[in-house]
């Protein structure tokens, strides 16, 4: 029952982080450019034989600084993939961040781009950062 509650949570993560109107993001300002014009991600749920992903960029809406922070509010998520993949694909994982990289590569070359790669895993950094205030 508790892997199936994960699982559940999982597909919510995925859910909120391609539907969120917004997002809200604080960094130490030598940790990232001065400047970034999109943030880009990918979130996923092994379920059973089939891995499913989203990935989505968002632009940035706005960008200051406050106290010791970078402050980079971002709009409504763009999703540029969605896939379904069962496991006798083989490495879904893999196929999951070599499309992911090469749409970010492409849109690296025009824009500034804040690549976070796995959102569920850059939250639970950010968390372990950024202990609640």
């Amino acid at each position: 029952m508790a892997e199936f509650q994960n699982k559940l949570n999982d597909l919510n993560f995925l859910y909120q982080m391609v539907t969120a109107p917004d997002m809200h993001y604080e960094v130490k300002p030598e940790d990232k450019p001065p400047s970034i014009d999109f943030i880009t991600y990918f979130c996923e749920v092994q379920l059973g034989d089939y891995r499913i992903a989203s990935l989505a960029r968002r632009a940035a809406t706005r960008q200051h600084t406050k106290d010791n922070l970078r402050i980079f509010d971002f709009g409504a998520a763009i999703n540029f993939g969605n896939y379904v993949l069962q496991n006798r694909m083989g490495d879904t994982k893999k196929i999951v961040l070599d499309i992911y990289q090469e749409a970010v590569e492409r849109l690296g070359k025009t824009t500034n781009v804040l690549n976070v790669g796995d959102m569920r895993t850059f939250a639970d950094q950010q968390v372990r950062d950024f202990p609640a205030r």
